[in-house]
């Protein structure tokens, strides 16, 4: 009886597990950013490229960033620049966080332009890394 048991909880855990890695694939596979944050990240790697060659902080050069989107010197790849987007709600962890992903993909060019391409790859690494850090987390 207790071997049927033990059987029987690990086929409920696999098919557990089977369920949440399907999900996740679910997730990674959504080619529809508008579903999920990963725009904004896209935009504080904008900002934090900027920051680089501007100076001052990163949430100093945001709010700007995002006046000179509204201005029309930068193109936004979310379509996003209302005053209500021009303060980071993350703490710097987590805006260095989203800037992990960049690390594979091409700086934006000079002008603050971050191309649909660009966003797509950025989109892929940011989802990529997710999905490892959940691996990496449940292993």
């Amino acid at each position: 009886m207790a071997e049927r048991d033990s059987w029987a909880k690990a086929l409920a855990h696999g098919v557990a597990w089977l369920i949440f890695c399907l999900s996740r694939l679910a997730v990674f596979s959504d080619p529809a950013p508008e579903h999920s944050d990963v725009r904004y990240y896209a935009r504080y790697v904008q900002v934090y490229q900027w920051t680089k060659s501007a100076g001052g902080t990163f949430y100093e050069q945001h709010v700007r960033f995002v006046q000179k989107q509204k201005e029309g010197a930068f193109r936004s790849p979310t379509g996003l620049v209302s005053d209500e987007y021009q303060m980071v709600a993350y703490p710097p962890l987590a805006v260095g966080l989203t800037l992990l992903p960049s690390l594979f993909v091409p700086e934006s060019a000079a002008d603050g332009s971050l191309p649909p391409e660009q966003f797509a790859d950025y989109r892929l690494a940011f989802r990529f890394l997710m999905y490892l850090f959940t691996w990496g987390c449940l292993g």
